[in-house]
């Protein structure tokens, strides 16, 4: 599958209208008529392998939005799973193995991944476009990309021990 730029899947969401929904306190990527949202195609990735989404993305394609998560199950196995319109139409063993090896550093977090988007959405207001769990020098972060409303493109991490953030402008 065709990998788009960040930048790419923000100047798309532009010329096609991608607007961001709140829901539950998050903002989540909508891409409209008739396709599920980032919500929907969550849902429709934990009901196929149960465990946490350590990792989300999308990509918009000929009109169409797919959206690719790694879960870590409860063994602590990384599988990939990809959805399209609601359907889950992959899912891998991720065999990279280099989520595995960072995923060990959340356990006990202080601070969960839905919990340190809304802090991230609190620094940047804006659509997260991206997410990811990552460990820095053994210290576990999650990282966020987000559009903000201004239209500048940030990334946010958040310590996921303290609840520290860090901003950085992307478009700078």
């Amino acid at each position: 599958m065709k990998k788009n730029t960040k930048i790419a899947a923000i100047s798309a969401a532009a010329v096609i209208g991608i607007t961001g929904i709140a829901a539950g306190g998050q903002v989540f990527a909508n891409t409209g008529a008739g396709e599920a949202g980032l919500p929907q195609a969550e849902e429709a990735a934990l009901a196929e392998v149960a465990g946490e989404v350590i990792s989300s993305d999308f990509e918009q394609e000929d009109g169409t939005t797919e959206y690719e998560f790694e879960i870590r199950t409860e063994d602590g196995a990384v599988r990939e799973v990809e959805v399209r319109d609601g359907t889950v139409i992959s899912d891998e063993e991720d065999d990279e193995g280099e989520e595995q090896e960072e995923s060990a550093d959340f356990e006990g977090a202080a601070i969960s991944k839905d919990e340190a988007q809304q802090l991230a959405l609190d620094a940047v207001p804006g659509t997260v476009t991206e997410t990811e769990a990552d460990g820095e020098n053994g210290t576990p972060v999650y990282e966020f990309e987000i559009a903000a409303e201004d239209g500048n493109e940030f990334s946010v991490e958040v310590n996921a021990e303290t609840g520290d953030v860090k901003t950085e402008n992307e478009d700078d």
